[in-house]
């Protein structure tokens, strides 16, 4: 079966102007963006990132990749793969959080780009962590609980409310 695989320019598009949005969003008021945002939003952020690809190209394959610091285990990060596209809206987390909290590879690296979107063989980011496991999402998100679904979709309805003119 042959998957849709959105271009990269449209995939940087989006990525780019969602993450604006959620720069902009009333932080107390959304329940899916923590205010420390970008920090320890990776996950939250690359779910929301996804429901907004799903609605925008519903019959794309979508995996979130999960992995730890190669130099220190306690240290994670989790991104976003469409295709052979890796797409991480919050590496620039790791510019915020001080140095004795991360590893080397990670602050001499320093500092991350806000946008992240690579061809996965050229990411940094497989260079930095290792990937312990990714998940799977397609339209519909039946792998999430209805009850984070709900919030999801309030979430995004409050990030998209604001208009990029």
């Amino acid at each position: 079966m042959i998957v849709f695989q959105p271009k990269t320019s449209d995939l940087e598009r989006e990525a780019t102007k969602f993450r604006t949005l959620i720069e902009l969003c009333d932080k107390f008021d959304t329940p899916l963006v923590l205010q420390e945002f970008p920090v320890m939003s990776c996950k939250l952020t690359s779910l929301l990132l996804t429901y907004h690809f799903l609605r925008l190209w519903p019959e794309i394959e979508i995996f979130g990749a999960c992995g730890f610091a190669k130099q220190r285990r306690t240290v994670s990060h989790y991104w976003l793969e469409v295709g052979n596209i890796a797409i991480d809206i919050t590496g620039d987390q790791y510019n915020l959080i001080p140095s004795k909290e991360l590893c080397r590879s990670i602050t001499k690296n320093r500092p991350f780009s806000p946008i992240h979107i690579s061809p996965i063989d050229s990411s940094y980011l497989y260079h930095l962590f290792d990937v312990r496991n990714r998940d799977r999402y397609k339209f519909g998100l039946e792998e999430i609980a209805e009850d984070f679904k709900w919030r999801m979709e309030i979430s995004y309805e409050k990030i998209t409310s604001k208009s990029l003119a």
